[in-house]
C-alpha cells in the first residue's frame, strides 16, 4: 500500500461520467413503464375529442322512415252524376321516408372555442405525460449510481481483505517460528470475516437495485442491470440566478400553469357566448303518401327553414359562469407565484448542500492522505514490534473508512447534483 495506489484511486474517481450508460437505462424505463400507458392513451383520446368538436363545422345529414297503420280516418260519400263518389281524408297505411340536412350557420364562436378548449386539453395531457416521464427518469438515477457506489465499495473492501490476508499469511509463518501470538492472528481473522459480512450486504443490495430497476422498466427481474460509469466529482458552475432562470424556462410545471391559464381564458370566452344568438338552417326532403286527392300515392315534397334564437334572460347563468372562470384564473396565478418561490427555495437549499459536500470532500482527501501515511508508519512499527496488532488494525481500518467515506461523498454530490437538475427541470431523456 504505497502512494501510487492512492493516485490510482483518485484517477478512477475523476473518470469522465460521460462514459456512463445511464441514458440507455432511462430510455428503457420511459419506453416500457406501465404507469405511462394510461397517460399516453389520454393524449390519444384528445385527438378524438378535437375531431368530435369540429363536427359542428360540417352539415348534419339524417334519414328517417316510418310506417303507420290507422284504424280510423275521415272519409265521406256523395252522389255525383248518378253515382256515389267516395272521398278519403286519410289512408290506413301511411309511409314516410325523410332526409334532413342541417347546418349551424352562426353560434358566436362556440364551435371554434370548443375546438380550442380540447386542443389545450390535449396540450395539458401531453405536459402531464411529459412530467411523469420526467419523474420516472429521475427514479433511475439513485438505482444507477447506488449500484456503482456499492460496486466500488466492494473493490475497496476486497482490497482491504487482501491486505489483511497478506498479514495473516505473514503472521502464520511468524507464529510457526514462535515470533507471533495466536491472538494477533485471531484479531485479523475477525476483521476479515467482518469485511466479508459487509461485502455480502453490498452484493445483496446490488441485487435489490437490479430488481427495483427491472420492476420500474417492466422487465424480467433477472434481466441485467450493469451501470458502467465511474463516480465523478464535478462542481456546479452555474449561479443561483442562472439556475432559477433555467427553472422558469424548463420546469414542466410552469408549462402546465401556462396551459391552465390558456384553458381558463378560453373557458371564460366560451362562457360569454352563453347569452349570445344562434342561427341554424335546415332542409328536409320527404317521400310519403296521404296527400289529397290521391291519398295512397307516394309523393315527394320538401321544406326549408332558417331558425334564429336569442336568449334574453338566463337567470344570470352566463354572468356567474364568467365570474367563476375569472376566479379560477386568479387561483392559477397565485399557485404559479407560490410554486416559483418554492423552486427558488429548493435551489438555495440544494446549492447549500452541494457546498457542504464539496467542503467535506476536501477534508476527506486530506484524511485519506494522512491515514495512508499513518498506516505505512503503523506497518513499519508493527514489524519492529513497537505497536500491537490492535493498533495496526485500527490504522488500516481508518484508511479503508476514509476511502469509503470519500466514495460516499462523491456519490452524495452526484445525487445532490441530480436533485438540482430535477429542481431546475433538466430532462434526462
Amino acid at each position: 500500500m504505497k502512494i501510487p495506489i492512492l493516485l490510482i484511486f483518485f484517477s478512477c474517481l475523476i473518470y469522465a461520467q460521460s462514459n456512463s450508460n445511464l441514458d440507455k437505462y432511462i430510455e428503457i424505463v420511459v419506453k416500457n413503464n406501465t404507469g405511462l400507458k394510461p397517460l399516453e392513451e389520454t393524449v390519444e383520446s384528445y385527438n378524438y375529442k378535437i375531431e368530435g368538436a369540429k363536427s359542428s363545422y360540417y352539415p348534419q345529414l339524417s334519414i328517417t322512415g316510418s310506417y303507420t297503420r290507422l284504424s280510423l280516418f275521415g272519409e265521406f260519400s256523395f252522389p255525383y252524376n248518378g253515382k256515389m263518389m267516395n272521398i278519403k281524408f286519410g289512408t290506413p297505411d301511411n309511409y314516410s321516408l325523410r332526409a334532413t340536412i342541417s347546418q349551424q350557420i352562426f353560434n358566436w364562436g362556440r364551435t371554434s372555442k370548443t375546438v380550442e378548449l380540447n386542443e389545450i386539453g390535449e396540450n395539458i395531457a401531453n405536459t402531464n405525460l411529459e412530467l411523469n416521464r420526467f419523474i420516472i427518469s429521475y427514479l433511475v438515477v439513485p438505482l444507477y449510481y447506488s449500484t456503482i457506489l456499492f460496486k466500488e465499495s466492494i473493490k475497496i473492501i476486497d482490497e482491504n481483505i487482501k491486505l489483511y490476508q497478506t498479514k495473516i499469511d505473514i503472521l502464520n509463518k511468524r507464529y510457526q517460528e514462535g515470533l507471533a501470538s495466536n491472538f494477533d492472528i485471531s484479531l485479523i481473522q475477525f476483521q476479515i470475516n467482518l469485511l466479508k459480512s459487509q461485502r455480502e450486504d453490498l452484493v445483496n443490495n446490488i441485487n435489490k437495485f437490479r430488481i427495483s430497476y427491472n420492476q420500474l422498466a417492466n422487465r424480467n427481474y433477472t434481466d441485467e442491470f450493469s451501470p458502467d460509469a465511474i463516480l465523478e466529482f464535478e462542481p456546479i458552475k452555474q449561479t443561483k440566478i442562472e439556475l432559477l432562470k433555467e427553472a422558469l424556462t424548463s420546469r414542466i410545471e410552469f408549462k402546465q400553469f401556462r396551459e391552465q391559464e390558456n384553458l381558463s381564458k378560453i373557458q371564460i370566452e366560451l362562457s360569454k357566448t352563453g347569452d349570445k344568438p344562434n342561427l341554424n338552417f335546415a332542409f328536409n326532403y320527404e317521400l310519403r303518401n296521404g296527400f289529397m286527392p290521391e291519398m295512397d300515392k307516394i309523393k315527394g315534397n320538401w321544406n326549408a327553414s332558417l331558425s334564429f334564437s336569442y336568449p334574453i334572460f338566463d337567470g344570470f347563468k352566463t354572468k356567474y359562469a364568467v365570474e367563476e372562470g375569472i376566479s379560477n384564473l386568479k387561483i392559477i396565478d397565485s399557485k404559479k407565484s407560490d410554486f416559483e418561490k418554492n423552486v427558488e427555495s429548493e435551489i438555495e437549499q440544494v446549492l447549500s448542500d452541494l457546498k457542504s459536500i464539496e467542503n467535506k470532500i476536501t477534508y476527506e482527501k486530506e484524511k485519506i492522505k494522512h491515514s495512508e501515511i499513518s498506516l505505512n508508519i503503523a506497518e513499519e512499527r508493527y514489524k519492529n514490534g513497537l505497536i500491537s496488532a490492535t493498533e495496526l488494525i485500527e490504522s488500516q481500518n481508518n484508511y479503508s473508512s476514509a476511502k469509503l467515506n470519500y466514495l460516499q461523498l462523491i456519490y452524495n454530490h452526484i445525487i445532490t447534483k441530480y436533485n438540482l437538475y430535477k429542481t431546475i427541470g433538466k430532462p434526462l431523456y
